[in-house]
């Protein structure tokens, strides 16, 4: 992977309440995409896809392949590795509670191109995502 997400408690704690997750839910890791993955208190794996605009039950991927996850196709469809890649080459750096996002979400038709990505703060990027499910 081309970049690790530094984030503070602000960001992760401000996710969960966002998110109406449990105050004492842990935030495993922040993806350079801003897709975020939680472990819950009953043991059980979120990944809160930004980027998809969807919740999804990843236990059973992380008990077999761990996070980040061993096998490279679910790493890939994950962490977006071509896209880090791409970014990466392109000079792009990531500050602390930054990520990049998608202008125009994916879910709502954006083009999964460089022009649609840019550099956003973490939680802003998920309170925009955030509304935009809302709304629709």
């Amino acid at each position: 992977m081309k970049y690790k997400v530094g984030y503070d408690t602000q960001t992760s704690d401000g996710i969960k309440a966002l998110w109406e997750l449990p105050a004492d839910a842990t935030v495993l890791d922040i993806t350079p995409m801003g897709d975020v993955f939680v472990e819950l208190p009953d043991g059980e794996f979120l990944m809160i896809s930004v980027t998809d605009g969807e919740t999804l039950n990843v236990t059973e991927e992380i008990k077999e392949y761990g996070l980040p996850p061993v096998d490279v196709a679910l790493g890939d469809d994950w962490y977006h590795l071509d896209a880090q890649a791409a970014l990466s080459e392109a000079g792009l750096t990531l500050n602390t509670n930054e990520c990049f996002g998608f202008k125009t979400p994916l879910f709502q038709d954006g083009d999964y191109s460089a022009e649609n990505i840019e550099i956003m703060d973490i939680l802003e990027y998920h309170k925009r995502v955030h509304q935009s499910l809302a709304a629709s």
